[in-house]
C-alpha cells in the first residue's frame, strides 16, 4: 500500500468518526466525565493498598513499569480521548486501527446467539474513551464487539449467559468495557473487578462516567463488598485474602494467564473465589498454569475460529 492510500484509508476512517460519534453522544456522561476526570490520583490514594508489590513479576510481562506509566500519564487529569493514549491502546483495546474488518464476524455471533434486541443493547458503545466506531447500524467498536462475542461463546458452549449469575469476579477489567457490557443487561449484578490499582482509577472514572456515582465504588479497607453496584479491588489485597471474596461467576481474558505466576496459584488456591460459572481466554504457549488445572476444576478447553492459533477459551 502506498502512501496516497494510506492517507486515503485515513480520510475515510476520520471522516466515518465524525459521522458515526455523533449517534452516541450523551450529554449526561460526558457532564459526569467532567467533574470526575481530574481526580484520578486521588481515586488511586484511595485504591491502593499498602506499599510496593509482593505478589512477583512475569518475565514476559511488564506490568509494573507500565502501569507507573499509566499512572504518570494520567497524573494530570485523564484526557476524554483516554483509548487513543499508547499505553491503553496497545494494551486494552482490540485492533483500535483496522476494526471493521474483525467486528463484523463477531457481531453476527453476538445477533445470532443473544438475539437482535440484547445485541443492540451491549453492543452500543458510549462517548466516554472516544472509541472507534467499526459498525454504523449497532454504533459499536472492534473492542465491545470483540468483548461481547466473548460472552456469546460462553453461551453457546454452555447454554448459560454470564450474566445471569448474581456476583461475577473480573480479573483484569482493562478500563471496564466488559463491566459496561454486563450492566447493560444487568443493571443490579454484582460485579468485582480486580486489578492493578493503576488501572481500577481509570475503570472508576470510565465506570462513574457511563453509568453515575452510584454505580461503582472502591473497596476500602472495611472489605466491604456492595451488592449492585462495580466493586474495584487491588489485587494485592485479592491475593491475601483480604477481603474474603465469593462469586458465583469467575471472568477473565487473558489478564490472569498474563499476571504473574504467584498471583494466578494464589486465584487457584482460592477456588476461583467459589465460582461455578467459569470463562477464560488465554495464551497456550504464554507459560501460565491454566492448561495444568483444566481436568481439576472440570473446565473443557475450546478452539474458536475467531481467536489466533495459540488462543484458547477454557469453560465450565
Amino acid at each position: 500500500m502506498n502512501l496516497i492510500e494510506k492517507l486515503t484509508i485515513s480520510a475515510f476512517g476520520e471522516a466515518f468518526q465524525l459521522i458515526a460519534r455523533p449517534g452516541i453522544k450523551d450529554p449526561d456522561q460526558l457532564s459526569r466525565f467532567r467533574q470526575i476526570k481530574d481526580n484520578y490520583l486521588e481515586i488511586l490514594g484511595r485504591i491502593q493498598y499498602g506499599i510496593g508489590r509482593s505478589t512477583g513479576i512475569n518475565p514476559s510481562y511488564a506490568w509494573i513499569e507500565w502501569a507507573l506509566n499509566i499512572s504518570r500519564e494520567f497524573s494530570s487529569g485523564v484526557p476524554l480521548g483516554f483509548l487513543a493514549v499508547k499505553q491503553i491502546s496497545e494494551t486494552m483495546v482490540y485492533c483500535r486501527n483496522r476494526g471493521i474488518a474483525v467486528s463484523h464476524p463477531r457481531i453476527l455471533r453476538v445477533v445470532e446467539i443473544f438475539g437482535l434486541e440484547i445485541a443492540e443493547k451491549i453492543l452500543r458503545e458510549d462517548i466516554i474513551g472516544l472509541p472507534k466506531i467499526t459498525d454504523f447500524h449497532f454504533r459499536t467498536s472492534a473492542n465491545r464487539a470483540h468483548h461481547a462475542s466473548h460472552l456469546a461463546v460462553y453461551t453457546r458452549l454452555t447454554g448459560s449467559r454470564m450474566w445471569d449469575a448474581e456476583i461475577i469476579v473480573e480479573w483484569g477489567g482493562g478500563y471496564g468495557n466488559m463491566a459496561r457490557i454486563v450492566r447493560k443487561v444487568r443493571s443490579d449484578v454484582t460485579y468485582i473487578i480486580i486489578d492493578l490499582p493503576e488501572l481500577l482509577s481509570l475503570q472508576y472514572i470510565y465506570l462513574y462516567s457511563v453509568e453515575g456515582p452510584e454505580s461503582v465504588r472502591t473497596v476500602g479497607e472495611d472489605g466491604r463488598i456492595e451488592r449492585g453496584k462495580v466493586n474495584l479491588l487491588d489485587s494485592r489485597r485479592a491475593c491475601l485474602g483480604n477481603p474474603k471474596i465469593r462469586c458465583d461467576a469467575f471472568l477473565s481474558t487473558w489478564a490472569l494467564t498474563e499476571s504473574p505466576l504467584q498471583v494466578q496459584s494464589a486465584v487457584a488456591g482460592e477456588k476461583f473465589f467459589g465460582a461455578e460459572k467459569m470463562l477464560f481466554a488465554y495464551n497456550r504457549n504464554d507459560g501460565n498454569i491454566m492448561p495444568g488445572l483444566l481436568g481439576e476444576f472440570g473446565l473443557l478447553e475450546h478452539e474458536d475460529d475467531l481467536l489466533g492459533s495459540d488462543h484458547r477459551y477454557a469453560y465450565r
